[in-house]
């Protein structure tokens, strides 16, 4: 009886020590298993981020050099010749194309009306060719975005 009492004390600390190892291999897994999730949402988190940031500075780029051209085309020194026609196409149809290709900023895009508010700033320019009012109106739609931007990334 003494030996087999001793006998089921050592299987039932064997049991404990087993559960024990188990339960700490369990444990370290479970460990590495939640950092995987968390560090995975991190960076899904930091490349949305960065793609929006990148969005974002392509169309303010666009927009503000599409500004400079118009203003620069409508200008006392200006040639409005075909090839400065051409290129003023060419740049509205870029502008638009940035505008209507942004993947992670489309909601914002919207929600601030640039299309809408882009299209209505150079068809009032190209009427009254007003450069003082067309470059405070596409410059409040930047400012607009900028802000957008910032709350929206944080750059």
């Amino acid at each position: 009886m003494v030996a087999s009492a001793a006998c089921h004390d050592q299987q039932t600390q064997l049991a404990m020590h087993n559960v024990s190892v188990m339960l700490t291999i369990l444990g370290s897994l479970g460990g590495v298993l939640i950092g995987a999730y968390i560090t995975d949402r991190n960076r899904r988190k930091q490349w949305l981020a960065d793609n929006k940031e990148e969005e974002y500075r392509e169309l303010i780029s666009i927009m503000t050099r599409a500004l400079s051209m118009y203003i620069h085309s409508f200008g006392p020194a200006a040639r409005r010749d075909e090839e400065e026609r051409r290129s003023l196409g060419e740049m509205e149809g870029a502008v638009l194309e940035t505008i209507r290709d942004r993947l992670f900023i489309a909601k914002q895009i919207a929600h601030l009306g640039v299309l809408k508010r882009w299209n209505t700033a150079v068809r009032d320019f190209e009427e009254r060719k007003n450069t003082e009012a067309f470059a405070r109106s596409v410059g409040k739609l930047l400012d607009d975005i900028s802000d957008a931007a910032i709350k929206d990334v944080g750059v």
